[in-house]
């Protein structure tokens, strides 16, 4: 009599082992808030190694911005150790050319989608110049990835001694070519501005 239960067919078994895998699955689920469902699922995908070297963010999705002035996106594929830049190429059919972005100078940021950054990129086309901008980028927790979000031009081949926090701002400090020096020369005009980096990552020049 005590071996009866064995008589039950296997096939029951089956619906009824999956419907208590369903339920514990959820009621694990609800016992977790976004962030660490987000977290779990993006430690099970391989990170970006360009994004990890930049930013030290573990994320899946490669980084991807809207090249300034075109209509184009640079999708960075490589990073320089050696320089510790990462480049990516971008062609838009009328133009073409490639994006450097600076793994120094770089500041975080709070933001309303989450934690983020203002780096430095440059963007060469097919002409000789080099247009310096910073690029304000957010990470997007939901879908595992870092977005641009606005972008300020500096000028045509600056050099940039120094992009820092401030208390209530960001504060950066270049040089720029004079009105009568060659592009050619160093640049020897020095610029110091104030910009807000608002909730949405929106550049603001400070008053």
């Amino acid at each position: 009599m005590g071996r009866r239960i064995f008589n039950i067919p296997v096939l029951l078994f089956i619906p009824l082992a999956l419907l208590l895998i369903v339920i514990v699955a959820g009621v694990y689920r609800f016992s977790l808030n976004d962030d660490e469902i987000m977290d779990k699922f993006s430690s099970s995908q391989s990170a970006d190694p360009v994004v990890e070297a930049i930013f030290g963010l573990k994320v899946p999705n490669v980084l991807v911005i809207p090249v300034p002035e075109t209509h184009a996106n640079a999708v960075f594929s490589e990073f320089n150790f050696e320089h510790q830049i990462a480049l990516a190429s971008f062609d838009s059919g009328k133009e073409r050319g490639t994006v450097v972005m600076q793994r120094h100078p770089q500041v975080t940021t709070d933001l309303k989608l989450g934690q983020g950054f203002v780096s430095v990129i440059s963007v060469s086309n097919q002409g000789s110049g080099s247009f310096n901008y910073l690029v304000s980028l957010g990470l997007d927790r939901q879908r595992t990835r870092l977005v641009a979000v606005d972008h300020y031009f500096l000028g045509d081949r600056v050099l940039i001694t120094n992009l820092q926090n401030e208390v209530d701002h960001i504060s950066i400090i270049y040089f720029e070519h004079g009105v009568n020096q060659a592009m050619s020369d160093d640049p020897s005009q020095k610029v110091e501005k104030q910009l807000v980096v608002n909730d949405l990552g929106k550049f603001i020049e400070k008053e």
